[in-house]
């Protein structure tokens, strides 16, 4: 089966599937006369001026990700890059000013992502508090941007109430996003996790901390992944990882198999660069170009465990 490291991921993800109402999902969502609409719509909020790059990024992501429909609501003129890099999305142009008019209703997505190179201009962080203040919110995971709009720094000074949100929600930080997030619980590695510990206290609760040791937080739980790699130490490997993360949760019937399955495809990915490329020379492109590997290895698990 590979790695201890991918073992551990493995062996939750195993878990994931041995609910019946899990199995009966997967294995209608993966039959052989399934169609585009079986495996859902991820609508991925991301980019701005000077900043397109992450929105290709994490557009190259979900359209690795078995999702059936992925939209991309992106800055004027980003359609250009997005028909070239990644023909597969449609696409929305984002107008900040009325947000929730620019993407339509909500309820005909399965799954939300936003953050990537989307800025940190005040009415772009209203947009996001305004978006996450719907009642029809599909699964959401926030990253990069969109978390510094929910940080007390982003939000004139005052903690964002999270329990506020509707739904599924899931966050994807790093350590210094993290320590903007909880500003008063990250002094030390103790005060890290108990504060991780208590957002991700439910099942639609879920954060992913993203580190050389990568810990995915959700329903009182925390799996550990292991799998230091040097190279993916650069801007642009956490927008590849929400891509995928959100094509996941498009169609996968929990929030917690998604992030665990995101992060196994992510890191086998970056492992085939590294192995290839070496840590200096790869790039977050060269791990989006390898995802097919780890996508494989996420549904060979899936359709072993299932036996579908």
């Amino acid at each position: 089966m590979g790695d201890s490291w991918q073992n551990l991921l493995e062996e939750r993800i195993a878990q994931c599937l041995h609910g019946e109402a899990a199995a009966v999902a997967l294995a209608r969502t993966l039959r052989p006369s399934r169609h585009k609409y079986d495996m859902g719509h991820l609508l991925l909020i991301a980019g701005s001026a000077g900043m397109t790059g992450a929105m290709v990024l994490a557009a190259r992501g979900a359209a690795r990700s078995g999702c059936g429909l992925v939209t991309v609501a992106h800055p004027a003129g980003g359609d250009t890059q997005l028909n070239v890099a990644v023909p597969t999305v449609m696409t929305r142009v984002m107008d900040w000013r009325a947000p929730l008019e620019s993407v339509g209703p909500l309820s005909r997505y399965t799954a939300l992502a936003v953050g990537p190179g989307t800025g940190r201009a005040p009415l772009r962080a209203e947009g996001v508090r305004r978006l996450l203040s719907c009642e029809d919110l599909p699964p959401l995971a926030l990253d990069a941007d969109a978390l510094w709009a929910v940080s007390p720094e982003g939000n004139g000074g005052r903690p964002f109430d999270f329990g506020s949100v509707r739904g599924a929600l899931a966050l994807t930080p790093h350590l210094g996003e993290f320590r903007r997030l909880f500003p008063d619980s990250s002094a030390d590695e103790s005060q890290v996790d108990a504060a991780a510990q208590r957002f991700g206290n439910s099942h639609d609760r879920l954060l992913v901390l993203k580190q050389a040791v990568t810990r995915i937080y959700t329903g009182g739980r925390c799996v550990v992944h292991s799998a230091p790699n040097g190279g993916l130490a650069s801007g642009g490997s956490g927008d590849v990882l929400l891509g995928v993360f959100g094509g996941f949760m498009a169609w996968m019937p929990s929030m917690e198999l998604a992030a665990l399955s995101a992060v196994l495809a992510h890191s086998v990915a970056g492992a085939a660069a590294r192995a290839e490329l070496g840590e200096l020379a790869m790039n977050p492109s060269d791990v989006a170009d390898r995802l097919d590997v780890g996508v494989r290895r996420v549904e060979t698990l899936i359709r072993e465990s299932l036996a579908v």
